[in-house]
């Protein structure tokens, strides 16, 4: 943190920050795919478990009558699909807002002293 911190006097850096948080290529969008994947597994773990749950109830139906001692196979038709959405411009426009910020005041300091050197120039 006080590495990207350090990063922000140069404008160049406030500018890579700001593009790669906006379209979710940089770190922050690595992240964010780590937790909708791992919330995405944890829908799976729990589907897995209630098949397992389900195939034991069958194991116990099929020991007691043996008339269903045909073969039990898993159906997975119902299982989670992982489908990927990106994140909300709103949630990344807040994130980036203070590099934008610097952006800005970047700007203002440049033109006052392109400004400034303008009005100290002597035409003569």
């Amino acid at each position: 943190m006080l590495a990207k911190s350090l990063a922000c006097i140069s404008p160049y850096a406030n500018f890579v920050y700001v593009a790669r948080d906006l379209t979710g290529t940089g770190l922050r969008g690595l992240d964010y795919f780590a937790r909708v994947a791992k919330e995405y597994d944890a829908q799976l773990q729990s589907y897995k478990g209630e098949k397992e749950d389900e195939f034991k109830k069958g194991e116990q139906a099929r020991a007691k009558n043996t008339a269903l001692k045909k073969a039990f196979s898993w159906d997975l038709s119902d299982r989670p699909r992982f489908a990927f959405r990106e994140e909300p411009l709103k949630y990344k426009l807040g994130e980036v807002l203070p590099y934008w910020g610097i952006l800005g005041l970047f700007n203002v300091v440049f033109f006052a002293a392109a400004f400034a050197g303008f009005m100290r120039y002597d035409v003569r």
